[in-house]
């Protein structure tokens, strides 16, 4: 199965892109490049009603176009709990420069015949 888009701009102050079918990690730097050419003053919207499938990076990839203010229009329900789920976790999981910054050791572990 592969991702069609089709790009739209039904008003001047958005653009929609139209999502079909599945998609994968492979269709994620496209995506990126279409986002990248349209103006700063316009915004984004992702109508993913004919959305089949969705891949574990690309969840990763619209929660950050989430973050950055793109709308998920249609976005089907297991997607949009994927998303939080996928916020949750990074959320909870501290990062390493916090880590180092409460001055905690990062260790390797060592096997049983290790010293």
């Amino acid at each position: 199965m592969t991702l069609k888009i089709q790009k739209s701009q039904p008003d001047g102050d958005c653009v929609v892109f139209t999502l079909s079918g599945k998609i994968g990690a492979e269709h994620l730097a496209e995506l990126q490049r279409l986002f990248d050419l349209e103006a700063d003053d316009l915004s984004i919207v992702l109508d993913m009603q004919d959305v089949k499938l969705v891949d574990r990076t690309a969840v990763v990839f619209l929660s950050r176009c989430q973050a950055q203010g793109i709308t998920l229009q249609h976005c089907p329900a297991y997607v949009r709990e994927w998303i939080a789920g996928s916020r949750a976790a990074r959320l909870a999981q501290p990062s390493r420069d916090a880590t180092v910054a409460r001055g905690e050791k990062q260790t390797k572990r060592r096997g049983p015949d290790t010293e």
